[in-house]
């Protein structure tokens, strides 16, 4: 049994899980776990302006002056939420942000099976942000989702765990409701 996690063609997680093959069919009940995990492990991206993973650019002094112009403050970068209760339509962090940080919104991707769970944002625009200046729009690399080694080490052991029937209790930081 393996598990593997991929962001945007990037392998995150690559993992065989030995002795264990054929104990469980259904996985989706951790699954659901893992992606309040997920949402909870982005809210504090998006809360650290990409502190968490690494830390991201400052916005370039025209987004700043755009911003200015539009009532709008300097940070938090990558969500321009502020302009949804005025009226405007966000360019950057409106449902991108949303997509990744609260479930069931406009482009968050969510797909769980028996064996397989999807989670992440069907919006380009976090897609052009996570990996930068390959972008057709030339943004700055600000990644919006990766796992660390610490993540990536709990959520195997969450995986461990439920096959062994053991608690989860203290491996998931997200409202697991299992």
């Amino acid at each position: 049994m393996e598990m593997h996690l991929e962001v945007l063609g990037e392998t995150q997680i690559n993992r065989e899980l030995l002795r264990w093959e054929g104990r469980i069919a259904d996985f989706s009940p951790l699954f659901a776990g893992l992606v309040a995990d997920f949402y909870e492990m982005e809210r504090r991206v998006f809360g650290s302006e990409g502190a968490t993973v690494g830390g991201w650019e400052p916005l370039a002094a025209s987004t700043v002056h755009e911003r200015a112009r539009l009532g709008l403050g300097p940070n938090p970068i990558l969500d321009r939420s502020g302009a949804t209760s005025r009226g405007r339509t966000p360019r950057v962090g409106g449902t991108g942000k949303r997509s990744l940080t609260t479930p069931n919104s406009e482009h968050s991707l969510v797909r769980i099976d028996p064996t397989e769970m999807v989670v992440g944002t069907t919006d380009p625009v976090m897609g052009y942000h996570q990996r930068g200046h390959d972008s057709p729009t030339e943004l700055p690399k600000r990644t919006v989702v990766s796992l660390s080694e610490i993540d990536r080490r709990r959520w195997v052991k969450g995986v461990q765990a439920w096959i062994t029937g053991s608690p989860l209790e203290g491996v998931l930081i997200g409202p697991a409701g299992l």
